[in-house]
């Protein structure tokens, strides 16, 4: 059997995608792709996490949601955005 090895570098190009998604993109199956995943300490898949946060980011910045003032929603979107950097 072949084996794909995939660097840290090349799985973070995907984050944005469901898990099946990437490993069908890479080659591998799923249990491979979380082993893979444990490997580099990576416990859950953050697509959802990143979905969530760019949904969060684009109410702040389109003023929807709680009624606030500009510079509040400009701050929580600065905050969310850095969130999302972290994840």
């Amino acid at each position: 059997p072949t084996h794909r090895v995939v660097s840290i570098e090349e799985l973070s190009q995907y984050l944005h995608l469901p898990e099946k998604a990437v490993a069908k993109e890479l080659g591998i199956c799923l249990t491979s792709l979380k082993k893979l995943c444990r490997g580099f300490g990576i416990t859950r898949w953050p697509y959802r996490k990143l979905k969530s946060l760019d949904k969060k980011i684009a109410k702040a910045e389109n003023g929807t949601g709680a009624p606030e003032d500009p510079a509040t929603l400009k701050a929580r979107a600065e905050d969310l955005k850095r969130e999302k950097m972290t994840v």
